[in-house]
């Protein structure tokens, strides 16, 4: 089952917190370090691109990679609609804008008819694969990767999930959508189950009610840094979040750079 099958139509809705503008200049002084000022990027587990887009507006030509065909549709729609409606950056030229193309993969398997300049993966995506699957993913986003190339990402820590998020309910009300989000954390098998219900305003003073269940898994950085020096990354180094502070113990999202 698709667990953003139903989400994908109020992810940006709930997700309107993350900065992904400051997220993006971070990833561009990474690339920035390699050499990497132009080019293709790959954005993996991209959801409704708004990474995409950032990274696109200072020139780098874009692939958005998802496997929710609904999260590519909201994508699509959006991009379609800035296109149409002509808004620009009065900050950037238009004529700097990258291009973007979405397409839908599985990272487990990716495909590309030739190597990109970089992969990018943010919004604790990778928390989603599972220990078994890990090395896979990163071997399957290396292949894609051209030598000198980066692979830049975050990822949500064990320790967030035991100290920070932990067991427990939160909810959120929005004018026309709301949500329960009930958490619950095994320490032992390092893994965050997420069960969420939706309230989405309808038709005639109505709301939608749906669920979604999600699994994500609590990763430290040791576990990360075998995992992508077993497929042959390397001079691989772990943030404090978008920062350039290293990363701790007690870090609650890391931002990571592995190189090819």
């Amino acid at each position: 089952m698709n667990i953003y099958q139903d989400f994908a139509k109020v992810y940006d809705l709930f997700m309107d917190d993350i900065p992904y503008d400051e997220w993006a200049q971070r990833i561009l002084i990474s690339l920035m370090h390699r050499g990497i000022v132009k080019g293709r990027l790959a954005d993996l587990a991209c959801g409704t691109g708004s990474m995409t887009r950032a990274l696109s507006l200072y020139g780098f030509d874009m692939i958005g990679v998802d496997s929710s065909k609904e999260m590519l549709s909201v994508a699509y729609d959006i991009n379609l609609k800035e296109m149409q409606s002509g808004e620009d950056d009065e900050n950037i030229p238009q004529n700097n804008k990258g291009r973007i193309v979405l397409i839908q993969q599985d990272l487990r398997s990716l495909r590309f008819d030739s190597p990109v300049d970089a992969a990018i993966c943010v919004c604790d995506s990778i928390n989603y694969i599972t220990p078994e699957e890990l090395v896979k993913v990163f071997a399957s986003v290396k292949s894609i990767i051209r030598p000198g190339g980066a692979f830049l990402f975050d990822f949500n820590t064990d320790y967030n999930y035991r100290k920070i998020i932990g067991d427990g309910t939160i909810a959120e009300v929005r004018d026309v959508a709301s949500f329960i989000w009930e958490n619950e954390y095994n320490v032992f098998k390092h893994e965050n189950h997420a069960h969420l219900t939706f309230f989405v305003e309808a038709e005639n003073e109505l709301y939608r009610r749906f669920e979604e269940d999600h699994i994500q898994y609590g990763y430290r950085c040791r576990d990360i840094n075998a995992a992508l020096e077993s497929v042959g990354f390397k001079d691989i180094v772990f943030y404090d979040d978008y920062t350039e502070a290293e990363a701790l113990e007690d870090s609650e999202r890391v931002y990571t750079e592995a190189f090819v």
